[in-house]
């Protein structure tokens, strides 16, 4: 053999294949192509690109909550400075007070003699952040220590709670109002601070009778609407009305405890109320949060939040606090033997935990030539089943 019948054509390195295109004249087999087809766009453009929004790239939320607990009030709550004691309600119009006539039951907390706090005692420790604790009932037992701190079996008596503590009601805990300042960004998809103050926003309550699925717009009603330019203020009694308790749709603190035996009240026991912020700006979680500006415009301008409030069920809460007493400043120095008195409170009442959440979202490139790939994948899946089926069946 030859070098020059060995030699190969250059032509023959440089080739590509390709499939030949066969016109099929058969109306059945064209009506299923076609329907097949139709049906993969009308998925691709319903599902991943209007429902779940698939040319956006989302992230969740991060941000900051500042709670500070306000006094008594109703709207405006401009004027709850100056007013506020003509919306505080007095201790005969309060069932779990004592009054004249009527005698304490402290045994299950039905009644006790009932304290006008205001909102700087109520609250202890200070608020930090997402969380606040609201006392609704407070025992106090008086404490002496006659030893001296450096003997290790020293210890204040009594222990805990006896017939000589005193226990009383916070009077109107309902009518304290609560005020939540929070902002959120989404730093990974550069869309700045946003402040509430800026946004628009709602509280909403699970309708009777439904399964309560955030998911599910249709298990949920509208209870107050939050307008850009005002803080965001609502009643206690108002967040207990809105709130959940497993399967139950609004809280009284007068309400049973879950777990006890005694049938004391949750303003005795004490609970925990979890608010679930949640923002969104794409119109998947929250109707009319978008995608109109997310799309084609500012992804910050059309930002929504709304309020939703659970009880955890079966959850007492109580803080312990320890206040000086009469004597405790002619020994200031915790090494002296010299005896010692405190008071310890023992402080039952809500805490109030804010959680944020949802989804934030920006238009991308990117993530749409994703769908537009997918849709094709569809598409050239659809033909090959024709194809199957005109080769074979």
């Amino acid at each position: 053999r030859t070098a020059a019948t060995m030699r190969i054509p250059l032509t023959e390195w440089f080739t590509y294949s390709t499939v030949r295109l066969v016109r099929i004249h058969d109306v059945k087999l064209a009506c299923l192509h076609y329907t097949f087809q139709l049906c993969v766009l009308v998925y691709v453009l319903a599902v991943p690109l209007w429902l779940n929004k698939g040319y956006l790239v989302t992230e969740a939320p991060t941000g900051a909550i500042q709670m500070n607990l306000l006094k008594p009030c109703v709207p405006p709550f401009e004027a709850c400075d100056s007013q506020w004691q003509e919306h505080a309600k007095p201790a005969v119009e309060l069932a779990y007070c004592v009054v004249p006539n009527n005698e304490a039951d402290d045994d299950r907390g039905e009644r006790l003699p009932c304290l006008y706090l205001d909102q700087f005692e109520a609250v202890w420790p200070a608020t930090v952040g997402q969380t606040v604790f609201v006392t609704t009932r407070v025992s106090e037992t008086n404490q002496t220590r006659e030893c001296s701190v450096r003997d290790y079996a020293c210890e204040f008596t009594p222990r805990a709670r006896s017939s000589s503590s005193n226990s009383y009601f916070v009077a109107d805990v309902e009518g304290f109002t609560l005020r939540v300042d929070h902002a959120v960004r989404a730093p990974g998809l550069s869309l700045r601070t946003v402040s509430s103050e800026r946004l628009r926003g709602d509280m909403v309550r699970c309708v009777s009778g439904t399964a309560c699925s955030p998911t599910v717009l249709s298990h949920w009603e509208t209870v107050h609407d939050f307008i850009p330019g005002e803080p965001d203020i609502r009643p206690l009694g108002a967040l207990l009305r809105a709130a959940t308790a497993g399967d139950t749709v609004g809280v009284g603190l007068d309400d049973a405890s879950q777990d006890d035996p005694t049938g004391a009240s949750l303003r005795y026991e004490g609970l925990v109320l979890m608010i679930s912020l949640q923002y969104d700006n794409t119109g998947t979680l929250i109707p009319g949060s978008g995608p109109r500006h997310t799309l084609l415009g500012n992804p910050n301008d059309n930002i929504r939040y709304r309020w939703r409030a659970r009880v955890i069920p079966e959850v007492k809460f109580k803080v312990e606090q320890v206040a000086a007493g009469a004597a405790a400043a002619e020994y200031p120095s915790l090494a002296d033997s010299a005896p010692a008195h405190r008071v310890l409170r023992s402080r039952h009442g809500i805490l109030i935990v804010v959680v944020q959440t949802g989804v934030l979202g920006v238009f991308s490139f990117s993530a749409l030539l994703l769908q537009v790939t997918a849709s094709l994948t569809l598409l050239a899946l659809a033909t090959f089943v024709v194809d199957t089926i005109a080769c074979y069946v």
